[in-house]
């Protein structure tokens, strides 16, 4: 017996819900416990300074170290232009580097690259590369 399209159709019309509900159901991946643990103010900011948006974040090359790139304690840095948007931890959450001040309004991404060059995102839709910093 051949089918032709319109015999098809009504077939996989018929048959493919019923496959759909014969499915077992599949245990979620994150039903374990969570191995992280929370740290409040684990990041110590200079004083007086606040977070703001955070968006950005990657491990340094060292594996202990942070990169943050923050918004001036706000949701933009454009009326901070003398307040750095890079920031880099140590483990301990100590900052040990900042850069960036009027460089930038709204980051939103960060990526640190196998050389330990800084590559920032924005929100403008540019991406800016900063040499390693040293």
């Amino acid at each position: 017996m051949q089918l032709n399209r319109s015999s098809l159709v009504v077939v996989l019309a018929i048959l493919l819900p019923g496959l759909a509900l014969t499915q077992n159901a599949v245990t979620p991946v994150n039903s374990g416990p969570n191995p992280y643990q929370m740290v409040e103010n684990w990041a110590k900011l200079p004083d007086g300074r606040t977070w703001g948006s955070t968006s950005a974040v990657d491990p340094d090359l060292d594996g202990k170290s942070i990169w943050v790139a923050e918004r001036c304690g706000a949701n933009t840095c454009v009326n901070s232009p003398n307040v750095d948007v890079v920031l880099k931890f140590d483990e301990s959450g100590k900052l040990v580097k900042s850069f960036g001040a009027g460089l930038m309004v709204f980051p939103h991404g960060i990526h640190v690259d196998r050389d330990g060059n800084i590559w920032i995102s924005l929100i403008e839709g540019s991406i800016q590369e900063y040499k390693r910093p040293t």
